[in-house]
């Protein structure tokens, strides 16, 4: 009980302090506004529907605060900075006008909203099915719009060009040129520019057509034919954009009347003879030039085409095979082939499709020297001989009795009673081809 008046005394002087305080901080801010009503004339009235009067109302409001160091220095900051921010204005106050005051920055409208991001769009494309002549330039452009600003490429044949790019970031804009330089023939076809960016794709595709003018790309300045075939001479390929009129020529003399003929832009002449030798001109046409080439043309007597080699050598049981050809009107054309012994020896003639050759052959087994002989109807004739010889057999003695023995070639098979070598494809093919039979033998086959 002693300690309780203690505690009243504590408390009370605890009390005064605070009003104390509290009544010197309520006397400087009455000190505070006396000094503000001095600096001005006159009070402002509110005015509810403007924005001046709602700053009034907030700079009173942060004049009472207790801070009013800091809140001062916020609500002048803009006047400070001359309101170097670009939303904001400056205008007098009335204290200003008498001189009080310094300038305050109010905020203006808000501006139109800023872009957002966009996925990469089209604006304007060059790209089209387009032409250009051989080695002239030709310049592409594509425009795209995005945000963020998308990167452009370009895809196509061209070897010798350049890409450049305008970027407009106002407009959130980029312009790409692609230029081919002095364009050549392999430098044609597609042609895509491609636009790409974090937010997606977007691109054109057009092509590029070389005009040029007839170029031949492959002549032989000189052939041969039999006489009497149908010849056709060598193609003339021709590189041309738009395509070339292609027309063929003699020089010195007119066509062969009657035998020849163009199939495809190329030229064929019919029953050939020696009077139409000479120079053959292709001559191919555009609207943008021309170009030819010359062939000359040289009629050959007849010959022997292809044959048999001059010496054929075989073994025993095993066939030659003997034949020879000739190029001319094979309908004209006769042959046989022939044995020196004066043996009889079964050929066979057979005429191409295309009536310009004849191919004699014969199949034979025996030695001997072999004639191919071809015959026109002029009765001018040509031959080739072709010796066949049989491989001698080897032999060994067995108790004083002479015994044959044939040794065969690993593509062989002997025909054991025989003592024959045949080929070992003719083993099991139904035909008897050892005497005996051997190679169809059921334990073999």
């Amino acid at each position: 009980m002693d300690k309780l008046p203690w505690i009243f005394v504590v408390c009370f002087g605890c009390l005064s302090v605070y009003n104390f305080l509290q009544n010197r901080e309520v006397n400087l801010r009455v000190l505070q506004l006396h000094e503000h009503q001095d600096q001005g004339a006159n009070r402002y009235r509110r005015d509810a529907s403007t924005k001046d009067g709602d700053d009034e109302d907030l700079k009173r409001f942060m004049l009472n605060f207790p801070a009013e160091k800091i809140c001062k220095k916020f609500m002048y900051v803009c006047a400070k900075d001359k309101c170097k921010q670009e939303e904001t204005a400056v205008i007098k106050t009335k204290e200003s006008n008498k001189g009080g005051k310094p300038q305050e920055c109010i905020r203006g409208p808000p501006g139109p909203p800023g872009p957002g991001l966009e996925f990469p769009k089209l604006v304007k494309s060059t790209l089209h099915n387009d032409e250009v002549n051989i080695s002239n330039s030709k310049t592409f452009e594509c425009t795209f719009y995005g945000n963020p600003i998308p990167t452009v490429t370009w895809r196509s044949p061209a070897k010798n060009f350049s890409i450049s790019s305008t970027i407009d970031k106002q407009k959130l804009e980029v312009t790409s040129r692609f230029v081919i330089s002095n364009v050549s023939w392999d430098e044609q076809g597609p042609i895509v520019c491609h636009a790409k960016s974090l937010l997606g794709e977007a691109g054109d595709a057009g092509n590029l057509t070389v005009l040029t003018k007839p170029v031949i790309l492959n002549h032989q300045n000189l052939v041969f034919t039999p006489e009497g075939i149908t010849f056709d001479f060598p193609k003339c390929k021709v590189r041309s954009n738009p395509p070339a009129k292609i027309t063929w020529k003699r020089i010195f003399w007119s066509m062969p009347a009657g035998r020849f003929s163009t199939k495809r832009n190329n030229l064929l002449i019919n029953n050939v003879q020696f009077k139409d030798e000479g120079f053959y001109v292709c001559e191919a046409e555009n609207f943008l030039g021309k170009d030819k080439a010359t062939t000359q043309l040289k009629v050959s007597a007849l010959e022997i085409h292809e044959s048999s080699p001059q010496s054929i050598t075989i073994n025993h049981g095993e066939t030659a095979n003997i034949n020879c050809s000739a190029f001319r009107n094979a309908k004209k054309m006769n042959g046989r082939i022939s044995s020196k012994t004066g043996s009889k020896v079964q050929y066979f003639v057979e005429r191409a499709p295309s009536g310009n050759s004849i191919l004699l052959q014969a199949v034979v087994n025996q030695e001997g020297i072999y004639s191919c002989e071809i015959q026109n109807e002029a009765g001018k004739k040509v031959r080739t001989s072709v010796f066949v010889e049989i491989r001698q057999v080897p032999t060994t003695m067995t108790s004083s009795t002479k015994i044959s023995t044939v040794k065969c070639m690993n593509y062989e098979f002997r025909c054991h009673r025989s003592n024959r070598c045949i080929h070992r494809s003719w083993k099991c093919d139904g035909a008897l081809d050892c005497p005996n039979g051997e190679d169809e033998d059921p334990a073999i086959c």
